[in-house]
């Protein structure tokens, strides 16, 4: 019986990580905020795994990164059903990023 459980806990959890989006910055000179609509009803972690280059630092949601190669993840606790992605150019005026985020 205890097993049953186990294995039920196991695929209601495998199937709530499945929620994963990238969105792409390509006009890195300009500051955007974009909007994520999600069905999630519970507080959660939220994963923003950031990947690129830019000639500058920058920042996202209020954290900043240095210019050059990023590949970081950035964690927060969430507590609303939508959230923003706040990005700020700084002096960034090249470069391309991939942000993927993750509930």
């Amino acid at each position: 019986m205890t097993n049953f459980f186990l294995m039920a806990f196991v695929f209601v959890s495998v199937s709530a990580c499945n929620r994963k989006q990238e969105v792409l910055i390509e006009n890195v000179s300009r500051d955007t905020v974009i909007m994520i609509e999600t069905e999630v009803t519970n507080p959660t972690l939220l994963r923003l795994s950031v990947q690129g280059n830019v000639n500058d630092s920058i920042s996202i949601s209020h954290i900043k990164l240095d210019w050059g190669e990023i590949d970081t993840v950035l964690r927060y606790d969430w507590y609303s059903k939508d959230f923003p992605i706040k990005y700020k150019a700084n002096k960034a005026t090249k470069g391309k990023l991939s942000i993927e985020y993750d509930l």
